[in-house]
């Protein structure tokens, strides 16, 4: 037992191991690493196929593995290398994983990526995905965040990790979610990523796509710009649960962001701000929400509140307004 037991050395410049269309399996206790000459850019591919019996990807379990490739911008259509690459798999959990690459792992409704099997068919229309888990240290060394997300994928459970950036990577979030490519108004549903660290990361989140049901925690260092950033004029958060404190000191940039272009906004969400933490989305509508804020008066910026707006002073329970 042990990944440093088992090591297997990529050296194709492609896939190291390609799972397209199998399903239900077990993979534990070994690494993946690059070969010095001509390093393999994908470590593990997990992908529907249109042909096989078993070509949902599910029921799988990945866990106690080191991928550690190389970082190669050029990579995969220019997005760079990917440790894990799930192109509409759906019901696995990833456990005790420590990824280091350009993209440390990938959940893609629509093969965002085009990264496809040499061996059969591979899926790349759009494949409703759900009910993934995964946890573990998840390390970008390059532009790509430590964990994307794109398309239709929902029920993501993403729980007591470390999301971290090394090796001069550029990387501006933590978590990347993408619209789904053919409906950019499709939301994503119950998407949950809590008790994270963000280490080096002093970004949480950007998302370009309408998020119902928006579940975040952790730890995030000081930074500038939004904490969560909404980046697209379909990009929103319905239904959220925000808490997320910072490193040191108060915060000097928002906690929520609209960067100034109009977006769906952030409506029926429980929203904490720590001192310092403000909302600026002047551009946006925000809707039904509730505060609860250290500070007696948090800056609080929409287009518009709403009705049923309600702002609370912890500890005390003091009632500050309400719209």
């Amino acid at each position: 037992d042990g990944i440093g037991n088992s090591i297997l050395v990529g050296g194709n410049a492609g896939i190291v191991m390609d799972l397209t269309g199998s399903g239900q399996f077990v993979l534990r206790d070994f690494a993946i690493i690059p070969s010095a000459g001509t390093p393999s850019t994908v470590g593990i591919l997990m992908a529907r196929s249109t042909t096989t019996a078993s070509g949902y990807t599910a029921g799988s379990l990945l866990e106690n593995l080191f991928i550690d490739l190389k970082t190669i911008p050029a990579a995969n259509g220019g997005n760079g290398t990917v440790a894990i690459y799930n192109n509409g798999g759906e019901q696995n959990q990833f456990r005790n994983l420590w990824l280091v690459a350009d993209n440390p792992i990938v959940f893609t409704s629509q093969n965002v990526f085009s990264i496809s099997s040499a061996f059969v068919p591979t899926g790349t229309t759009n494949l409703a995905e759900a009910n993934n888990i995964l946890g573990g240290m998840f390390q970008s060394v390059g532009a790509g965040a430590a964990i994307t997300v794109q398309g239709h994928v929902d029920a993501t459970t993403i729980q007591d990790l470390v999301v971290m950036k090394s090796g001069g990577s550029t990387a501006p979030y933590g978590i990347k979610i993408l619209a789904d490519s053919i409906t950019p108004t499709q939301p994503i549903r119950n998407f949950r990523a809590t008790h994270i660290f963000y280490e080096a990361f002093d970004r949480a989140s950007s998302t370009t796509a309408p998020v119902r049901g928006f579940w975040v925690s952790g730890y995030i260092g000081q930074g500038t710009g939004p904490a969560i950033l909404l980046a697209a004029t379909n990009a929103g958060i319905v239904g959220g649960d925000i808490n997320l404190s910072y490193s040191a000191g108060a915060p000097t940039e928002p906690l929520i962001g609209d960067g100034g272009s109009a977006t769906a906004g952030v409506a029926m969400s429980l929203i904490r701000l720590y001192t310092g933490q403000t909302i600026s989305c002047a551009a946006s509508p925000g809707l039904a929400n509730h505060f609860l804020s250290e500070a007696i008066s948090p800056t609080i910026t929409f287009s518009g509140y709403g009705d049923g707006a309600q702002i609370m002073q912890a500890p005390g329970g003091a009632q500050l307004g309400s719209k």
